[in-house]
């Protein structure tokens, strides 16, 4: 779970520094992805809500979720790198 706290910090951080609304808006709907499923999750494993299906990002073992995890981090990291070059 201290991973994904840190992944969730380390996304935030990375939306500060993006030069457009697209790489902006790209990490806040990531975010709220992962954010959704953990409370979900969690929550499900609590017996606050009934059981669902919904994964636990990179821990469950699920293959297309995993696989849209990464193509989903691939992105983030791609605004990270381009932070410093503007476009136009």
């Amino acid at each position: 779970m201290d991973t994904l706290v840190l992944f969730i910090f380390r996304i935030f951080y990375i939306s500060q520094f993006s030069q457009d609304y697209l790489g902006f808006f790209t990490c806040f709907g990531f975010l709220g992805l992962i954010c959704s499923q953990c409370i979900f999750n969690l929550g499900m494993c609590l017996n606050f809500l009934p059981v669902m299906g919904i994964t636990l990002p990179f821990v469950s073992a699920g293959g297309s979720s995993v696989f849209c995890y990464y193509i989903g981090f691939g992105l983030i990291q791609s605004i990270y790198i381009n932070k410093g070059e503007k476009n136009g």
